[in-house]
């Protein structure tokens, strides 16, 4: 099974990471922007809370931005 998340933003990333790291195929979409910045440096996720903080960095997700149609 592949999953697509339309729209790597803060939200559809975190989404995206997790499934990746349960082994799911993942593809984000996203703005050119942030493809780049993802395929550069993967995805930060942090979490915790006040009195714990775990972070991590997820890599080699398939990322890729939304084709147009008559677009070069």
């Amino acid at each position: 099974m592949q999953v697509v998340v339309f729209g790597a933003g803060a939200v559809g990333s975190l989404i995206g990471a997790r499934l990746h790291e349960a082994g799911v195929n993942v593809r984000l979409v996203a703005r050119p922007a942030q493809v780049a910045a993802i395929q550069a440096d993967g995805l930060r996720i942090e979490a915790g809370g006040v009195a714990r903080s775990d972070e991590s960095r997820v890599r080699d997700v398939a990322v890729g931005g939304p084709r147009r149609e008559g677009v070069s």
